[in-house]
């Protein structure tokens, strides 16, 4: 019996570890079959409709920052996972410092409005299998959700809605969610400047781009944000099931 707990929670932490190097291998999967079928063409095509969206940015950039932070606000409000996106878009469309800041900025208010709603709606009305990440964001306020935020394995709606149960203030969830953001957003936002800088060299787009130095480094560190969390929990799990064992 007492395996049988083990293995049952040990199920999770593989879980995520499972889904993240399933996540990977997807990306890289479509990337390798887009450029086999398609080939240049679909490349070419490609590159040219963003291009024309970004140079359209560049002469109207009011109504462009306007138009991005109510879809991506949009976007994050309908709990949909679109943080990485809109940071590699917003480094496309406005560069990497910009853009990182315009996508911390409508991650931030979708996330705050979520935050809102779950406090006025959903309080004393959540389920037990959240019982764990309320009591740790009751107990640890701002380093709670910068924990989480920084280490994004926790859905992002998840955090927000359970900050705003949890009653936490609400300028603390906005200044814990944008620095627990910032690394990998900034990243994001790069590696957009990056594609459009090839853009403006006349380029379409390549997987080269994530293999030049100055770009391994940061997703190594981004891939080590992400699954160094989930090891390290996972071993105090087992350490903490072997005392009680022992």
């Amino acid at each position: 019996m007492p395996q049988t707990r083990i293995a049952s929670r040990r199920a999770p932490d593989r879980a995520k570890l499972a889904l993240l190097a399933g996540a990977v291998l997807a990306i890289a999967l479509a990337i390798a079959i887009a450029t086999a079928v398609f080939g240049n063409v679909f490349w070419t095509q490609a590159a040219a409709r963003l291009d024309a969206v970004r140079i359209w940015a560049s002469l109207h950039p009011g109504p462009a920052v306007l138009g991005y932070l109510l879809v991506f606000t949009a976007m994050t409000l309908a709990c949909l996972p679109v943080g990485p996106a809109s940071a590699v878009a917003g480094g496309v469309l406005f560069g990497a410092v910009f853009g990182a800041a315009a996508a911390i900025a409508a991650a931030v208010a979708g996330g705050a409005l979520l935050f809102l709603l779950a406090r006025r709606l959903m309080a004393q009305r959540w389920p037990g299998r959240h019982a764990a990440l309320l009591a740790r964001l009751r107990r640890d306020g701002f380093l709670a959700v910068l924990a989480l935020r920084l280490a994004p394995v926790t859905p992002g709606w998840l955090i927000s809605v359970a900050a705003g149960g949890a009653g936490l203030r609400l300028a603390t969830f906005v200044l814990a969610s944008a620095i627990g953001i910032l690394p990998a957003f900034a990243l994001f936002a790069r590696l957009g400047a990056g594609v459009g800088e090839q853009l403006r060299r006349g380029e379409a787009p390549t997987v080269s781009l994530l293999l030049q130095p100055q770009e391994v480094l940061p997703l190594g560190a981004l891939a080590a944000l992400i699954g160094v969390p989930i090891l390290l929990r996972a071993w105090r799990a087992r350490q903490a099931r072997l005392a009680r064992l022992g």
